[in-house]
């Protein structure tokens, strides 16, 4: 696969109009062509239907030699995930992957594209405690939202709130994934994830954004967001522990 393929395949499907939309929403990103996602996506499959050892090989050269767009970050992603591959090889181009993450829609167009990971829930749990464990903003984020996307599940809610609960850490991206994963965590079990809430141990900007979030969800009761406004921390003042 020669780069001029990918990169003239790109540059036909990237739209001015979309390039300056996407860009507001994904601050400091400045190599946006503008291509869709569904489309990234179609050509992703497309990619691991032929040699996706290739691809892979392709993107991660990019990455590399630091001549990398956006989307060829998101291809590699893509690929990755469609590809049929062991789970070994899957580790090695993940790795590979995560280290390139350096925006939200990155990291979380690539977490939910991982369907793989709900077929073998132990393994890929135990792959993600080191991700987990990152001091680094987006390595942490891409843990947090793989939990969200893929462990919010009957076997995993008691771990994946001991994780959201333990994790400390300034980034801006990490705070808000994990304020969105519990307002997941609270659609799931209202009765386990209010349990956590209620105690008021989380950081103050991520118990009040997990609130607000769960308070935005239209699948949340009157009665429920009434509930969870009762655990905000104002100005540092914690109410109603037990």
């Amino acid at each position: 696969m020669q780069e001029l393929q990918i990169r003239e395949w790109l540059l036909s499907e990237a739209e001015m109009k979309y390039q300056t939309f996407a860009s507001k929403l994904i601050p400091g990103e400045n190599k946006l062509l503008g291509v869709r996602i569904p489309i990234l996506r179609k050509k992703a499959r497309q990619l691991s239907k032929q040699n996706w050892k290739e691809a892979c090989i392709y993107f991660y050269n990019c990455i590399e030699k630091d001549n990398c767009y956006m989307e060829e970050k998101l291809l590699f992603a893509f690929v990755i995930g469609y590809a049929q591959m062991s789970e070994e090889e899957r580790v090695k181009w993940l790795d590979r992957w995560i280290l390139c993450i350096d925006n939200w829609s990155v990291c979380d167009s690539g977490c939910m594209t991982y369907q793989f990971m709900k077929k073998n829930p132990k393994f890929w749990w135990n792959y993600l405690q080191k991700w987990l464990s990152s001091s680094k903003e987006f390595e942490l984020r891409f843990g947090i939202v793989a939990l969200l996307d893929h462990f919010i599940t009957d076997n995993y809610i008691d771990d994946v709130l001991e994780k959201l609960a333990c994790i400390d850490h300034n980034g801006y991206y990490v705070k808000m994934a994990v304020a969105w994963a519990i307002s997941v965590c609270y659609v799931f079990d209202e009765e386990k994830t209010s349990r956590l809430l209620k105690q008021q141990v989380l950081d103050e900007f991520i118990q009040n954004k997990s609130i607000q979030k769960i308070c935005e969800s239209l699948r949340v009761t009157k009665e429920q967001k009434q509930s969870v406004r009762d655990w905000k921390i104002v100005h540092g003042k914690r109410y109603g522990t037990e």
